[in-house]
């Protein structure tokens, strides 16, 4: 499966947003989230960054809380990539021959673009 990269517009600088408040009764939920995340191996810990983007929260129906990114200020200072997500094919063929494929795996698809590694 091919590699999405993120390729920046010329000389662009780091984006560092502002910290955001979000109720302080979601606390426990957030970080009951990141650690399910984390777990997964969906998301690292990273001590120090020049890049920070807000963290936004949206309440599910089901009264869980889904726990997002707020990537619009990135997105205006990145090149746009014509094929951004792969095929359903392409996942297909990457799957195929594996004992077990579970439904998270299909469900979070946004996990499954492979992001090239940065090189310096």
């Amino acid at each position: 499966m091919e590699q999405h990269k993120i390729e920046l517009l010329p000389d662009v600088k780091p984006i560092r947003a502002k910290q955001g408040r979000w109720n302080p009764r979601y606390t426990t939920m957030v970080k009951e989230e990141l650690n399910k995340l984390l777990e997964a191996r969906s998301i690292r810990l990273v001590e120090t960054t020049e890049w920070v983007s807000l963290v936004v929260l949206a309440l599910k129906n089901n009264g869980k809380l889904r726990v997002c990114v707020n990537y619009k200020a990135f997105n205006k200072i990145t090149k746009k990539d014509r094929y951004p997500l792969p095929f359903c094919e392409e996942i297909l063929e990457e799957i195929a021959g594996h004992e077990m494929y579970t439904f998270e795996d299909g469900y979070k698809s946004y996990h499954q673009v492979k992001i090239a590694p940065k090189i310096n």
